[in-house]
């Protein structure tokens, strides 16, 4: 038969096989993306655990534990989508924004047609470099986000402005004097939407330690959003970017121009 590759003894192994232990492979790579460096991931193991132990209770015959333990394993599939509520929503965000409609393995390059992205403003990929390396020579840690519109329910929207991007702007937003410094800025459509937005932080525990608040939150939001985000340190100035829920620190000024431009189109 098609199905049938090849025959070892009584195992046959067919195409449809094959292609089951990829999409397995790729499962398990998915929830390890999702849950590495996470609590979640020893939440994971520890149920794993009760069920190598109820198996073995069972098998041994001690009928009271195994009782305990087989009432647990009976409510598991609802333990799980409490527990790992978060990851559960990033598991289906990581899938359907790398292969849905918005992704950029999806649909969306149907959609939007091959040449949008190539309409980017040098001007503006300028002006925002130029922000960044300033901020960066004062060190004064600054947060911005390439994100696509109306994408506010993933953040605490901060002050509206819908302003033309500027140097002097992005500038003057993470000034220590600003009331909306310590906040991050989102870009979209050409323009600066929110200043003084507050992320949420990733759980991640891998992260470098001089990683701080800015950056745990620029990671945060990378998770739950596609979108990217720049970072700049308030104590060293370096410049770093954040992208599906990791961290790529000490960028070079080509890294930079990189980054911005795929921000843009983006987001555009």
């Amino acid at each position: 038969m098609w199905n049938e590759l090849f025959k070892i003894e009584f195992i046959s192994v067919g195409i449809v096989d094959i292609l089951d232990i990829i999409l397995v492979a790729f499962l398990l790579y998915t929830i390890y993306r999702v849950l590495r460096g996470s609590i979640a991931l020893n939440i994971l193991l520890g149920l794993i655990s009760v069920v190598i132990i109820y198996w073995l209770v069972s098998t041994l015959g001690f009928k009271l534990l195994a009782f305990i333990l087989g009432k647990f394993i009976e409510v598991w599939v609802i333990l799980m989508l409490i527990v790992f509520q978060p990851e559960v929503r990033r598991f289906l965000l990581l899938i359907g924004r790398n292969y849905g409609v918005g992704g950029k393995s999806g649909l969306a390059k149907w959609f939007r047609g091959k040449n949008l992205a190539a309409d980017i403003d040098a001007d503006l990929k300028a002006k925002i470099s130029q922000a960044i390396n300033t901020l960066s020579a004062s060190k004064t840690g600054a947060l911005i986000v390439f994100a696509p519109q109306n994408q506010s329910a993933y953040y605490n929207a901060g002050v509206k402005l819908n302003a033309e991007i500027s140097v002097d702007l992005l500038e003057s937003v993470f000034q220590n004097k600003s009331p909306m410094h310590d906040g991050a800025v989102i870009i979209s459509d050409r323009t600066l939407e929110y200043a003084g937005v507050v992320l949420p932080v990733t759980e991640q525990t891998n992260l470098p330690k001089w990683a701080g608040l800015r950056h745990r939150a620029g990671v945060g939001i990378s998770e739950q959003l596609n979108c990217i985000v720049l970072i700049v340190s308030e104590e060293s100035g370096r410049i770093s970017k954040a992208y599906n829920g990791n961290l790529y620190p000490n960028i070079t000024n080509d890294d930079l121009l990189q980054t911005i431009d795929d921000g843009l189109k983006s987001i555009f």
